[in-house]
C-alpha cells in the first residue's frame, strides 16, 4: 500500500499522541508538568493540561463543590474572583471551614501550581525583595505559586502540606452517616515565603443512592446533602438528610487580631532539627495557638493578620509599615498588596492590636539608645504612630459599629439605615496588648521587653482616651508568661533576618493560659450573640465587667442647649429634695429698693448673724 503524504502526517500525529500518553501514565504528573513549563510545545498551558488530565478522572465517581457554596464558612481576609467561583487568601492565618456528611472521601481543589524554578535564578532573592517593595499587580500572575495550608480533621487529625497544588487528598474510608468538621488553614509559601491561597472548592464522592445517576439534578441534590453549615453546632438529621425546618441561630461573632506572634512558618519539620523529638509538642503549639484557643472556647471567629517583618513606625531599609499593611488584601510580596481592602466584607466585634516588638527590639539594639533621653524620645514616636493608626481606623476602616445598635427585630421595624446617625462615633471595642515574646527578652538585668511596651501602650491610650476615644482600652499582660517554663524551640525565628537564630513559641500550657486570661476580658464583649453589641454581663459569667463607655460625652452642637436644659432641671430637683432654698434664705439679697415697684440701683450680698 502507497502512502501517501497526508497519511504519513497522520501516523507521525498518531506516534506522537500515543507517545505523550504513555509519559502521561508512566511517568508523574508532575513531572510532565515541570518539563512542558520548561519547554511549552505549540502554546499549550502546562498547568491547564494538568488540571484536565487529574480532573477527568475524579468527575466520573466524585461531585465537585465549589468555593461559593453558602455552607463553606470563610474566616480571615479572603477575596473572591470575578466569576464568584474561587476564594483567595493571601494572609497567613485565614481559614476555611466547612460540615460534610453522607460521603466517604474528601479532597480539595486548589488552583495553586508546583513550583518549576527557572535556571541561574535566586529564588529566595526575589523573595526578600518583594517583601521590602511595593510590587504592582502583574497582568500574567493569573496562578500562585504552591502554597503550605494545614488540614484539622475533627480537631482530632492534623495534617501538615508544606507545597500544596491541585488536587489535595483529606480523608478516605470515612463514615457516610457522621458529620465531619474539616479546617483549612492557610500557612504562607514554602520556607517561610509569601504565597497566595487560591481555593476553588472540594470533591467529594457521590452519595450511594445517588451513585448510579449522572443528571444535573442528583448533582445538586447530592451537594445538598453532603455539605452542611458549620455554624450550626448540631443539626438534626433524619436518614442522612439534614432538617429543613429554619433554626435561628446567629452568625459568630469575629474578633480580629493584628499581631506578628504567629505560629506560622514551616509545618513539615524538616527545620526543627535536634529538637525533632519535640515535633509533636510543636505541632500541638501551632494547632492550639492562643487565637485558635479563643474560638474553640468561646465559639468566636478569629481572623487574623500577619505583621511579621512589618513595624509601626518607618525604616531605612523598608517605607511600608503596619498601618499600609492593614489597608491592604495581602501582605508585601504578593499580588494582593496592591489591593485594597474591602472593610464592609466583615466587622469584626472586637479588634486587638499586638504591636511594637520590631520597633521595640530595633531600637534597643543599638547600645546607643539605652540612655533615658533616647528612650524617652523614641517612646514619644511610638505613641504618636499608635495613636495616629488607632485615629485612622476608626475615621476610615471602622468608623461606625453597627452591632451597638439596636436590631431591626427589637425595634419592630425593617432597618433599612435611615435610623442611624451618620455623625456617630466608633464603639468598636478596641483592646492593645504586648507581644508576648517580650516576656522572654530583657532589656536590663530586671527589667524586660513586655514592661516597657506595657507602659508605651499605657500612654497610648491615654492619649486617645482624652481625645474621646472611650472604647479603646489596655490589658496589663505583664507576668502572664515564664520566659523560662512558657516557650519551646522550634528551628528559625521569622524575626531574624538570616534566619539562625531558633524562633520560640508558646508552649502549649501558655496557649491555653493566655486564651483563659484574656477571654476573660473579652466575655463581656461576647456575650449576646450578634445582636446586642456584646450585653453587659447580667447573669454573672464573665469575670470582668464591661469598660464603662459613659466616661465622656459625644459633642453635638445642637444637643447644647438640650443638655444644660437638663442639667438645670436636675440641680433643681437636688435642691428641692434637700431643701436647699430654705436654707438659703439665710443668704439675702439687700438692693436699694426691694418692692417690686422700685428699681435696684445697687445690691450687695450680706449674711445674717
Amino acid at each position: 500500500m502507497i502512502l501517501t503524504p497526508v497519511m504519513k502526517v497522520y501516523r507521525v500525529i498518531r506516534l506522537l499522541f500515543t507517545v505523550l500518553v504513555v509519559c502521561v501514565f508512566l511517568v508523574p504528573t508532575s513531572l510532565v508538568c515541570a518539563t512542558l513549563m520548561r519547554c511549552p510545545i505549540l502554546g499549550l498551558d502546562p498547568w491547564r493540561f494538568y488540571k484536565f488530565i487529574t480532573r477527568k478522572p475524579m468527575e466520573k465517581s466524585h461531585v465537585f463543590i465549589a468555593a461559593n457554596h453558602p455552607h463553606m464558612h470563610f474566616v480571615g481576609r479572603w477575596t473572591t474572583t470575578a466569576n464568584q467561583l474561587r476564594r483567595d487568601a493571601a494572609f497567613p492565618g485565614s481559614y476555611v471551614e466547612m460540615v460534610v456528611t453522607n460521603t466517604t472521601s474528601i479532597h480539595l481543589s486548589l488552583n495553586n501550581r508546583f513550583f518549576v524554578p527557572e535556571e541561574n535564578s535566586n529564588y529566595a532573592n526575589e523573595q526578600q525583595d518583594n517583601r521590602l517593595n511595593l510590587q504592582p499587580v502583574q497582568s500574567d500572575a493569573t496562578v500562585s505559586q504552591e502554597a503550605s495550608i494545614m488540614l484539622q480533621l475533627e480537631n482530632d487529625q492534623v495534617y501538615g502540606a508544606e507545597c500544596a497544588s491541585g488536587i489535595i487528598k483529606v480523608a478516605s474510608q470515612l463514615d457516610p452517616d457522621k458529620k465531619y468538621k474539616i479546617r483549612v488553614t492557610h500557612f504562607g509559601g514554602p520556607n517561610s515565603s509569601d504565597a497566595v491561597l487560591e481555593f476553588e472548592g472540594i470533591w467529594v464522592d457521590k452519595p450511594s443512592s445517588f451513585a448510579k445517576e449522572n443528571t444535573t439534578v442528583a448533582i445538586s441534590t447530592a451537594t445538598r446533602t453532603v455539605l452542611l453549615d458549620p455554624r450550626l453546632p448540631d443539626v438534626p438529621a433524619e436518614n442522612g438528610l439534614p432538617d429543613k425546618k429554619p433554626h435561628s441561630i446567629a452568625p459568630r461573632r469575629t474578633i480580629e487580631i493584628l499581631t506578628s506572634e504567629t505560629a506560622m512558618g514551616s509545618i513539615t519539620g524538616e527545620d526543627i532539627g535536634e529538637q525533632i523529638e519535640k515535633a509533636e509538642e510543636i505541632m500541638n503549639s501551632r494547632v492550639n495557638v492562643w487565637y485558635n484557643r479563643l474560638s474553640i472556647s468561646d465559639a468566636v471567629d478569629t481572623a487574623i493578620v500577619p505583621t511579621t517583618n512589618l513595624r509601626l513606625l518607618p525604616t531605612g531599609e523598608s517605607c511600608i509599615t503596619v498601618q499600609d499593611l492593614f489597608f491592604r488584601s495581602g501582605p508585601p510580596g504578593t499580588a494582593h498588596f496592591a489591593r485594597p481592602w474591602s472593610f464592609q466584607s466583615h466587622e469584626p466585634s472586637v479588634l486587638i492590636l499586638q504591636l511594637g516588638l520590631l520597633d521595640f527590639m530595633d531600637f534597643y539594639s543599638e547600645k546607643a539608645n539605652r540612655n533615658k533621653h533616647a528612650v524617652e524620645e523614641f517612646t514619644n514616636d511610638f505613641v504618636k504612630a499608635y495613636v495616629k493608626f488607632i485615629q485612622t481606623i476608626r475615621r476610615t476602616a471602622y468608623p461606625f459599629d453597627k452591632t451597638s445598635m439596636p436590631s431591626s427585630s427589637s425595634i419592630g421595624h425593617q432597618d433599612d439605615g435611615s435610623y442611624v446617625y451618620n455623625s456617630a462615633p466608633s464603639t468598636l471595642p478596641l483592646f492593645l496588648i504586648a507581644p508576648f515574646s517580650a516576656s522572654r527578652r530583657f532589656v536590663t538585668r530586671k527589667s524586660r521587653l513586655d514592661q516597657v511596651i506595657s507602659t508605651a501602650l499605657q500612654q497610648v491610650v491615654n492619649v486617645v482616651q482624652l481625645g474621646g476615644d472611650k472604647s479603646t482600652f489596655w490589658i496589663d499582660t505583664t507576668g502572664w508568661l515564664d520566659h523560662k517554663e512558657d516557650f519551646i524551640q522550634q528551628g528559625r525565628d521569622p524575626l531574624s533576618p538570616q534566619q539562625r537564630q531558633p524562633q520560640r513559641l508558646l508552649s502549649q500550657y501558655a496557649n491555653f493560659k493566655v486564651a483563659s486570661l484574656l477571654s476573660g476580658h473579652l466575655c463581656p464583649y461576647m456575650q449576646g450573640g450578634s445582636e446586642g453589641g456584646g450585653r453587659a454581663n447580667a447573669a454573672g459569667q464573665c469575670p470582668f465587667d464591661r469598660h464603662n463607655h459613659y466616661q465622656g460625652d459625644v459633642y453635638l452642637p445642637q444637643n447644647v442647649d438640650f443638655d444644660r436644659a437638663i442639667l438645670e432641671r436636675k440641680i433643681t430637683r437636688i435642691k428641692e429634695q434637700f431643701n436647699i432654698q430654705r436654707a438659703d434664705s439665710n443668704l439675702v439679697l439687700y438692693a436699694s429698693g426691694r418692692s417690686k415697684g422700685q428699681a435696684t440701683t445697687g445690691m450687695s450680698f450680706v449674711r445674717r448673724h
